[in-house]
């Protein structure tokens, strides 16, 4: 996840990843490869071989975010990269980002 030439090097991913550490680093990836899915709690959770109640209050301690929360910024990161690219319509980076309609991923934007 670098940047061409002299562009910032910053990364939402990769300071989300930083956030959730080493405890959810492999639930972090796995978020990433089913971003298109809608990563319901329970499914997070299985993940991160805990119960959804156990998982949340965790989670949300260890990274300040709610799993939620953590799953929409990393949808709007993958946004963001991909409306940078220019190679894609805005309904379809909204599909393909996980937020399924173009108008809810203008919503997370704003």
């Amino acid at each position: 996840m670098r940047r061409l030439g002299g562009q910032s090097q910053f990364s939402a991913s990769m300071e989300l990843r930083s956030k959730a550490g080493e405890a959810f680093s492999q639930l972090h990836d796995w978020i990433l490869e089913n971003i298109e899915s809608p990563l319901l709690i329970e499914d997070l959770a299985e993940q991160a071989m805990m119960s959804p109640r156990n998982f949340s209050r965790i989670f949300t301690e260890k990274t300040g975010l709610t799993p939620g929360k953590y799953v929409e910024l990393i949808r709007l990161g993958r946004a963001r990269e991909l409306l940078g690219a220019g190679t894609q319509a805005v309904d379809a980076i909204a599909r393909i980002s996980g937020f399924k309609r173009e108008e809810r991923m203008r919503r997370v934007f704003i």
